[in-house]
């Protein structure tokens, strides 16, 4: 068989090994890494357009747009259980290189992403934005490197793309999509049901899409996904898929529609100043709830009389309430001040009758009305800033994969132990073979504390200076690491430190480096 292999030496060195026989162990050598080509060097490639048959109409009004959007992860961080993902994405500003595409295709920040343009053009990209609670992720690749124009911004229906019109049940659409093989699937269906996402709580922790409402149709396509849009080929919903676990623990993807105006926001501030929106949350997970459960906790007839009069008043709904669920992080203000069980009624002085009202905003804090015991509750809910990357650093010692606790761990603990997280241990490390394991929290090294990155990389650097210094010497041996488990157990454990094989290096994020990452070779 002949395959085609991405040879990367940014994220693992390029080195030659070979037996020491009087000392038994293996030297390492590094070799010359490839050099990239200089700007100057590259020619433009064109990417020339390919119309679809009439048949496939309306088709040919956004299949311009569809890009192929392939990411490998070189590391099994943020609760990756694969290294490699492939899905569509659509243009959003071809001046910029702006393409939208689900998290099951881009789900984490740390890994190579590229972009296929009319599956010709292979061009190299860089995370942009990873939403924190919807499905959907942006990433940036250089038009400059195409000859001619970018593909063409995919057309959207305006009064959609503004939140004016959602996809309702039974309204028409058609499904603009792609198969595993590029090959373009069109059909004409209907809107079966509009219901909020509900996604599962993940082992290990990672993202899942919350607060936010999809919609399932009538006769779903086998695809990897695509787009919803009217019969004039104007886009009204993102048709994506969303990953999550079953009961017994096994990976699950399905497909559903999300309006076009989730997008909105993230589209016009990367356009405007070419960074991603502040983005904050109440960190409470949102669900719908009947008039009649509400009346039952105690909410006046005039609360649902209100909901009844917004109901008719918008998007042909029927009266739904919003209640919280559960809490998304521990240690927030707002979970000091929201308890799972809540009925939210107003949000600023408005009625709260959509959870687009609440999944993500822009004010610090927020006025909110709740109905808690039977009562009418006035909170002011200060909120929580959400990071458009997630994770920002790594930091590899001895075979284990430590990084602060991203949004996802958050969810599934009582109270956080530190925030040093291990996120991986590779397989033969020490960390591995010492009874180190993902899911577990660092907060003692040696009988010192350690509750952020910086002292845990701090505590390293001075218990490695302070052994070299040590007549007769060869270096640490052992170290006691006190961790705690998800279910806060306490254990100490004694780990044999092995710098030659499993040399200690950090990965931090860095806009100017081609992989949107720089590695610190020592900590």
């Amino acid at each position: 068989r002949v395959a085609i292999m991405s040879v990367a030496t940014h994220w693992h060195a390029l080195r030659m090994a070979q037996r020491d026989e009087k000392t038994g162990l293996w030297t390492y050598k590094d070799l010359p890494r490839p050099q990239p080509m200089e700007d100057k060097e590259l020619q433009p490639l064109a990417a020339p357009a390919h119309a679809l048959p009439a048949s496939l109409e309306p088709a040919n009004r956004v299949w311009g747009s569809f890009v192929d959007v392939e990411f490998t992860a070189p590391f099994l961080v943020d609760g990756m259980r694969s290294t490699r993902f492939r899905g569509p994405g659509l243009v959003v500003d071809g001046t910029r290189g702006l393409v939208v595409c689900d998290r099951d295709t881009v789900p984490i920040a740390v890994g190579d992403v590229s972009v296929t343009v009319a599956s010709s053009v292979v061009l190299p990209a860089q995370v942009v934005l990873l939403h924190p609670t919807h499905n959907f992720a942006v990433v940036r690749f250089d038009p400059a490197r195409l000859d001619g124009a970018p593909p063409p911004d995919f057309p959207v229906d305006e009064d959609h793309y503004a939140g004016v019109k959602q996809l309702e049940q039974g309204d028409n659409v058609y499904v603009v999509a792609v198969t595993g093989d590029q090959t373009p699937v069109v059909r004409r269906t209907r809107v079966a049901a509009r219901t909020m996402v509900a996604t599962a709580e993940c082992a290990p922790p990672r993202f899942r899409c919350v607060n936010v409402e999809g919609v399932r149709l009538d006769d779903q396509p086998v695809c990897l996904g695509g787009v919803l849009c009217t019969d004039s080929g104007l886009a009204v919903g993102l048709w994506v898929s969303v990953s999550s676990q079953d009961s017994s623990g096994k990976d699950t993807t399905n497909m559903l529609g999300l309006d076009i105006a989730l997008l909105r926001p993230v589209v016009d501030a990367l356009r405007a100043t070419g960074r991603a929106p502040p983005l904050r949350s109440l960190d409470v997970d949102l669900w719908p709830m009947r008039a009649a459960a509400a009346r039952a906790m105690g909410l006046s007839a005039e609360r649902i009389a209100q909901a009844e009069a917004e109901a008719s008043a918008s998007f042909k709904r029927t009266p739904q309430l919003l209640y919280v669920a559960g809490l998304l992080a521990p240690n927030t203000p707002a979970a000091g001040l929201l308890h799972a069980g809540d009925v939210l009624l107003e949000y600023d002085g408005r009625p709260v009758d959509n959870v687009s009202q609440l999944a993500v905003v822009s004010a610090q804090s927020v006025d909110l009305v709740v109905l808690r015991d039977s009562r009418e509750i006035t909170l002011r809910v200060p909120t929580t800033e959400l990071d458009a990357m997630e994770t920002r650093r790594v930091v590899h010692w001895c075979g284990a994969l430590v990084q602060k606790p991203y949004r996802a761990v958050l969810e599934q603990v009582r109270r956080l132990p530190s925030s040093v997280y291990i996120s991986c241990t590779l397989y033969g490390s020490p960390a591995n073979c010492y009874g180190l394991r993902p899911g577990m929290w660092i907060v003692e090294v040696e009988g010192r504390p350690v509750s952020t990155l910086d002292q845990f990389v701090a505590t390293l650097q001075e218990l490695r200076l302070n052994c070299c210094k040590l007549p007769n010497s060869t270096g640490l041996r052992y170290v006691r690491v006190t961790v705690v488990n998800k279910s806060l157990v306490t254990r100490v454990l004694s780990l044999r430190v092995d710098n030659h094989y499993w040399p200690p290096w950090q990965l931090e994020l860095d806009a100017d480096s081609p992989s949107g990452w720089k590695t610190i070779p020592q900590l």
